[in-house]
């Protein structure tokens, strides 16, 4: 298991082998795009507020990226 937190953005990560594990803490809404690395789109815009489970196990075994995009345009 693995996880990251961001104290600008006041966004924690946390990965396991199955699930990716998104909070939130700055009562922002953000809206995540996960892309594979030739660019394409893996999984379509949703909507975080407070916290997303991913089950990676859905997608096929590779590296992906995460895009969390919030309110005001801001990437993180």
């Amino acid at each position: 298991s693995f996880s990251l937190f961001s104290k600008i953005n006041k966004i924690k990560i946390e990965l396991t082998n199955d699930f990716v594990k998104i909070q939130v803490f700055d009562n922002e809404c953000y809206t995540l795009t996960i892309f594979d690395l030739d660019g394409k789109v893996i999984s379509n815009a949703r909507q975080i507020e407070n916290e997303a489970i991913i089950d990676m196990r859905l997608f096929k075994q590779g590296i992906y990226i995460f895009k969390l995009i919030d309110s005001a345009g801001m990437i993180s």
